[in-house]
This record gives structure tokens, C-alpha cells and sequence, in this order.
């Protein structure tokens, strides 16, 4: 799941950040518009709105985690291709008549691409998290899948027994998301260097 929606959010941000930026303008105005309205809800609750529609499901989830994730990779794109726009390499190539992937393959795309592997391993331990924390509040995903948030509910009970058992689902959640954490910060320690 958080495999798919980093995939969905960073092609569906990265697009619509470099449009935005490189016509500017109406095309813009309308994108910032539209990730200003997303971005007046925090992303649990639009996730909680959208997986009580219809618990349990796979696609309701997968959309809303998507659409939650994608504002941050529309913004550090937009913002990205909006400085590089000026460059003179850049301004270059368009006198010279080069096309836009020319100039996005030659230009563009090796300035935003460690940005872009760092909001990944990012939105991986979000989404991981999100999905635990709506599979905590029974609106997530249904046995048969495994769903972490939903073990730890279930496992809560046999706590005062067997307090490792509960342990087990924190634990993993804590992994993936440590594991996450620290490919971000190995990819952004790259690109300083």
C-alpha cells in the first residue's frame, strides 16, 4: 500500500509541481488553489473521512492516502522549477529552440530528483503510519490482510498476559518507519555531498 500511493502521489505532484511552474500563470494559480484547499484539512482526517465511506477498502484508502501525499512533492517541485527556470543553462537551451524534454531531461530532472527519492522514503513512513493509526480506529484494512494498526487493537487485550505480543505490531511499525527515516536522510546527505 504505501509502495503504491508514494508512486501515485510523486507522479501525480511531480507533473502537476513542474506544469505549474514552468507555465505559471492561470495553470498555476489554479493547482496552488487546489493544494491550499487540500492542505485547510490535516491529512489524518481526510483519510478518516474518506476510509469510513467505505471501510475496509483497498481503493478508498490508496485515494486518500494518494491525495494526501502528493501536496508535498507539488511544492518542493513547483518551488524547485520555479528557481531553476532563471538559471542560465536553462534560459539557454530555450533560446537555442531545445524542446521541454530536452530541457527537463538535461536540466530540470537532475536538480529534483534527490528531492524527490527523500520526499519518497518521507511519504513511505507516512503512509505506513497513517495506515496504522486508521486500521487502530477500525476503518482501515479487513482481515484477511495484515494490517498493523489493526493487530495492535486486537492484541491490546492480552497485554496485561503477554505484553510482547503488542509489542510485536509497535515494533514493526517503528522499523519500517525508523528504516524509512534514515534512507531520507542518507539520500539528502548525498545530495550535499
Amino acid at each position: 500500500m504505501a509502495s503504491i500511493c508514494v508512486i501515485t502521489a510523486s507522479t501525480i505532484g511531480t507533473l502537476t509541481g513542474f506544469f505549474s511552474a514552468w507555465y505559471g500563470g492561470h495553470v498555476d494559480r489554479f493547482f496552488s488553489t487546489v493544494v491550499n484547499i487540500i492542505m485547510a484539512l490535516p491529512g489524518l482526517i481526510i483519510v478518516l473521512l474518506f476510509s469510513s465511506i467505505i471501510p475496509g477498502s483497498f481503493f478508498m484508502i490508496y485515494l486518500s492516502i494518494s491525495l494526501v501525499l502528493w501536496l508535498e512533492y507539488f511544492r518542493v517541485v513547483r518551488a524547485r522549477v520555479m528557481s531553476l527556470k532563471s538559471e542560465p543553462a536553462v534560459q539557454m537551451s530555450q533560446l537555442y529552440g531545445f524542446n521541454l524534454v530536452y530541457i527537463l531531461r538535461r536540466h530540470l530532472w537532475p536538480s529534483i530528483k534527490t528531492d524527490l527519492a527523500t520526499l519518497a522514503c518521507f511519504g513511505a513512513g507516512n503512509a505506513i503510519l497513517i495506515l496504522a493509526s486508521i486500521g487502530f480506529v477500525y476503518v482501515g484494512l479487513r482481515p484477511p490482510d495484515a494490517e498493523l494498526g489493526l493487530m495492535m487493537v486486537e492484541l491490546f487485550p492480552y497485554y496485561s498476559d503477554a505484553p510482547w505480543v503488542l509489542a510485536q505490531p509497535l515494533l514493526a511499525i517503528f522499523a519500517l518507519v525508523l528504516a524509512f527515516n534514515l534512507l531520507a536522510k542518507g539520500g539528502s546527505n548525498d545530495a550535499i555531498d
